[in-house]
């Protein structure tokens, strides 16, 4: 951790009460045109469908789950992706005097979970909704208790889809699959959540002991292994498999996740893991101050998302995350760009102050 702190320090020094408070912040109006949005939504759901076809079906559906949502990934890595385009138009719709209706976002909303989920992954749905909730939040603050009403759902949630997972794969030898077929649903979701958990512990203790004995100093290779993995023709599998078959791990689903400390000891061992973590906090802080401090709608979005993404990386890993966060902020950037009505702007309203409009034109959102 200390290198973590000395590089979010170095950020966090040059911010100290430079940040607006989040309630005196002005945001610009993005004047985008919905028309650009919703094709981007389109294409995102044109993208979802050609995953399924490529998936053989719709694979939350598939009697086997658990491995179902593997295989349908296996050469299907691009529709996969550019699905992803359905969360980045969402999110613009979402912008200060956006166009599109509550009504209309909401429906768009709801559609995206369902679409989202239908993939078998909870990741993308649990990224989805919480990104929504935060940019929510930082456009105008929610009430506490509504932010922990929505965790408490997203949660349940996620433990549900894993538990539905467990059972569509006939997976009798867990625990959890027993409780749930003596109906002890509590008992079930207490036991999932403990061992979602311990596996942090679990998995950076393997990394330690495999690595280099079983599998060799990646010298980061696995940062970029999702990206080598679209190259047309290839396949490699994902890292986090190889780390599992290295481990002789043969659990069903999904790979060893080898945590964000792990994958810098796989990569430069000892000595990497102070620089990288260093390395991290420095972008922690640099993405938070973004999200805190700009005006700049687009640039929240990316602030929001690359902080989000550090966050999730702590049990999964960099290599886990790299591919999505550089498409997400990419698409987000390219779209906005193609979607803005005219160079000059004006910023959100507010209330005013001793009868002044403080609206004023911008150059950009």
């Amino acid at each position: 951790m200390t290198g973590y702190y000395l590089g979010a320090g170095i950020i966090t020094v040059r911010t100290t009460g430079r940040l607006p408070r989040m309630k005196a912040r002005r945001l610009e109006s993005c004047h985008l045109r919905p028309g650009v949005l919703y094709l981007t939504y389109g294409l995102g759901v044109v993208a979802m469908l050609a995953y399924w076809v490529r998936a053989g079906g719709i694979p939350v559906f598939a009697a086997d789950l658990e491995n179902a949502r593997l295989t349908a990934l296996t050469g299907s890595g691009v529709p996969f992706y550019m699905s992803f385009l359905m969360m980045v138009g969402y999110w613009l719709m979402l912008a200060p005097r956006s166009p599109v209706s509550s009504g209309t976002r909401w429906i768009l909303f709801i559609l995206t979970v369902l679409l989202l989920a239908s993939t078998g992954w909870r990741n993308t749905v649990f990224a989805f909704v919480v990104l929504t909730l935060l940019i929510q939040h930082y456009i105008k603050p929610i009430r506490t208790p509504v932010i922990f009403g929505a965790g408490a759902a997203a949660v349940l949630g996620a433990v549900a889809v894993g538990l539905y997972r467990v059972q569509s794969s006939n997976l009798t030898n867990y625990a959890t699959y027993q409780l749930v077929a003596s109906s002890d649903y509590l008992g079930a979701t207490r036991v999932y959540l403990s061992t979602y958990f311990d596996a942090f512990a679990r998995n950076l203790a393997t990394v330690f002991d495999i690595v280099p004995y079983s599998m060799p100093y990646q010298h980061g290779k696995s940062f970029i292994w999702n990206f080598l993995a679209l190259v047309p023709g290839s396949s490699l599998e994902p890292f986090d498999f190889k780390l599992k078959q290295a481990a002789g791990q043969g659990f069903a689903g999904g790979g060893l996740p080898p945590t964000l400390v792990g994958e810098f000891y796989v990569n430069f061992g000892t000595a990497g893991i102070f620089v990288g973590m260093m390395v991290i906090g420095l972008l922690a802080a640099i993405f938070h101050a973004v999200a805190r401090g700009t005006t700049s709608y687009i640039l929240l979005i990316v602030g929001l998302i690359g902080s989000y993404y550090i966050f999730v990386s702590v049990r999964g890993g960099i290599g886990n995350v790299t591919l999505t966060v550089t498409w997400l902020i990419l698409s987000t950037l390219l779209v906005s760009r193609f979607a803005m009505r005219s160079a000059m702007h004006t910023t959100s309203p507010e209330p005013k102050q001793s009868g002044k409009n403080l609206h004023s034109p911008v150059a950009s959102c």
